[in-house]
């Protein structure tokens, strides 16, 4: 497993965020919808959330090797993003 990182280090297609680092979250919990990742490292479960200061409920899961904010989710809550292939810049 990899260390837990300090802070949000992707900005991804992934249609849900996902935590590693509990230290960012508040009031992490068990939820009965959990969520399966499928991606081409692998699969994980995730049967926790957690609040994220204005982002609100994501999952959480010591287990992920990043912290993870989804694009389309991070655009619907009417931020505008920008993204350079190596950088995205938010304006919340």
């Amino acid at each position: 497993m990899m260390p837990s990182t300090p802070g949000p280090s992707s900005l991804t297609p992934s249609n849900h965020h996902c935590f590693n680092n509990e230290a960012l979250l508040s009031n992490i919990r068990f939820t009965p919808h959990i969520v399966l990742a499928i991606t081409n490292g692998g699969y994980q479960d995730s049967n926790m959330v957690g609040n994220f200061p204005k982002f609100g409920p994501v999952y959480y899961n010591k287990a992920s090797i990043a912290n993870i904010l989804s694009f389309a989710k991070v655009v619907q809550m009417v931020c505008r993003a920008r993204y350079y292939g190596y950088l995205t810049i938010l304006f919340c």
